[in-house]
């Protein structure tokens, strides 16, 4: 059965190092005075949702992550929620930062989805689908629910 995808919280970063954590949670230096909570900024590291691969529910939408094997020409997501269009420009796959990480990021309703990709004309599975459905023609699709 295919579990719900969910929102990715993002990690309460520890105190840096020479700090510790006040009773309300902000960051106290201990050598010196408290830091306002409100004017305090940590780095938490990048967003998960940007790096873990397959769809990835965000606030902005389901963003799928795929890393392509060989280099491809043309890559698209299609799926149950594009009417299966292997070409849709709303969900051609970009690496715009060159780290190998291809993604698009689509506003879908609460369901459950099938989807593959189209990488050059040809359809195939997302390996880090988080689940899988018989595609009707010998093969897989990729199953994700978003809640």
């Amino acid at each position: 059965m295919t579990q719900p995808l969910t929102q990715q919280a993002q990690p309460t970063p520890p105190p840096a190092v020479g700090a510790e954590a006040a009773p309300d949670g902000s960051a106290v230096d201990a050598g010196t005075a408290a830091v306002d909570a409100g004017t305090a900024a940590v780095d938490a590291g990048p967003d998960p949702s940007l790096t873990a691969l397959g769809p990835q529910v965000t606030a902005q939408g389901v963003r799928f992550n795929v890393r392509l094997d060989t280099p491809a020409t043309a890559s698209f997501v299609t799926g149950s929620f594009n009417a299966w269009n292997p070409s849709d420009p709303a969900f051609r796959l970009e690496d715009p930062d060159g780290d190998g990480v291809f993604a698009v990021t689509a506003a879908l309703a609460a369901g459950r989805y099938q989807y593959k990709l189209v990488v050059d004309g040809r359809w195939t599975l997302d390996p880090a689908a988080p689940g899988t459905a018989p595609d009707g023609f010998g093969g897989q699709n990729g199953v994700f629910v978003v809640p």
